[in-house]
């Protein structure tokens, strides 16, 4: 059973798992015009003038600089015309090319040559907001830099959105994220599915997590463990938070012990009247009592007793040896083979030779739903008990079990 120390590793393991190497998740602010401050181009200038493998670009300001500036060209005041500079005419900035005209339409890189930028069809650069660039056919975002982003998570509000690889918004439904792992899905305004529970294109069952990206691996909220595939985070199963896994299969201990208890409460098996002590039936806070007594078990195999077991401990032995090994510990109330037989269809094929499962199968849902498990409920159990469950074989000697 899982302890509190291993509840908080899974978690831990969860977050890991949601997140994988995710994006970099970025707050933005949109505006209308994509209008910024000269003190932001300056330091944007300032930027690119510095970087790495960058180039000097001048950078002028009609309101510092003078000159003359007739929206189409830029004359300084030494009446030279302005080629090859970033201008700012105290609403918008441009960049002047060769022949001093304004850039347009055009996604291009900064002179730091890291970042790319972007001046829309009037010629104005972009800054903080979403824009539709014609030249390259899809929407993008840009900082308060005018940076394009890139494989970049971004929180408008109360709405997040995702800009690809090639700085593209994602916004045409299920897409994997440039990490190559981990999945989402945007709606045709841009904006991702964050609000849990939901499908893939497949109709499998996933979780949208909080970014926008699918969950994969173990999730968990205050009640259940949920699976999800480390592939593509569609759902495979849960268990409850209170539960043992054994072998890749869950049960919840919750329930185990409460029909453990009410098993022993009432004395089902007459166990307490023949002065037959169940002994300790607990182990690491899992209750067998539905499945084992001790006095019955250390009766019915001689060689546990003879090693030394006693009422108070032969529990240890059960679990550890006994389960794995398919040995009965209630005489009369419940046998795994009578157990697997009777619901072979059913069992087999999860559980096959695995003997201990069919044990925790039983506390957790069989007893509870009435199955049978101290008696073969049909000629055909007893055969394929008979055939140490050799399905081959049982079809072999009795042809209409095909």
């Amino acid at each position: 059973m899982k302890n509190k120390g291993m509840k908080l590793l899974l978690l831990a393991m969860t977050v890991a798992g949601l997140t994988g190497a995710a994006p970099v998740g970025v707050l933005a602010d949109t505006t209308d015009e994509g209008v910024t401050s000269e003190a932001a181009i300056e330091e944007t200038t300032e930027t690119a003038d510095t970087a790495k493998g960058g180039r000097n670009v001048p950078y002028y300001s009609l309101s510092k600089d003078g000159g003359n500036w007739d929206g189409s060209h830029y004359t300084k005041a030494d009446g030279t015309l302005a080629k090859d500079v970033f201008f700012f005419d105290g609403e918008n900035t441009y960049y002047l090319q060769a022949d001093g005209s304004p850039m347009k339409d055009k996604l291009t890189y900064h002179p730091d040559g890291e970042h790319i930028i972007y001046f829309d069809t009037e010629g104005h650069e972009v800054f903080t907001t979403f824009r539709y660039c014609p030249g390259v056919g899809y929407t993008c975002y840009f900082d308060a830099q005018g940076y394009l982003y890139k494989d970049q998570i971004t929180f408008v509000g109360d709405k997040v959105y995702y800009l690809n690889a090639n700085g593209a918004m994602e916004q045409s439904g299920w897409f994997g994220f440039a990490n190559g792992r981990d999945y989402g899905f945007a709606n045709q305004d841009g904006t991702l599915i964050t609000t849990g529970w939901g499908y893939d294109p497949y109709g499998r069952t996933v979780f949208y997590h909080w970014n926008g990206m699918v969950a994969r691996g173990l999730i968990s909220d205050a009640s259940y463990y949920y699976n999800m595939d480390e592939t593509d985070g569609h759902y495979i199963g849960q268990w409850a938070y209170n539960s043992i896994v054994v072998d890749g299969y869950a049960f919840d201990v919750d329930k185990i012990n409460a029909v453990s208890a009410a098993s022993r409460n009432a004395d089902e098996y007459g166990y307490e009247s023949r002065e037959m002590s169940y002994g300790n039936t607990v182990v690491d806070g899992i209750d067998y009592a539905s499945v084992f007594n001790a006095q019955a078990y250390l009766n019915g195999n001689t060689d546990v007793k003879a090693a030394g077991f006693t009422t108070d401990n032969a529990i240890l032995h059960f679990v550890k040896d006994g389960m794995p090994a398919g040995r009965g510990a209630l005489g009369q109330g419940f046998d795994p083979c009578y157990y697997r037989a009777n619901y072979y269809d059913e069992l087999n094929p999860k559980y096959g030779d695995d003997w201990k499962l069919y044990y925790y199968d039983y506390m957790c849902y069989g007893k509870s739903s009435g199955k049978v498990a101290n008696k073969y409920i049909s000629r055909k159990a007893g055969r394929l008990a008979g055939h140490d469950f050799d399905y081959a074989a049982l079809v072999r000697d009795y042809p209409e079990y095909r």
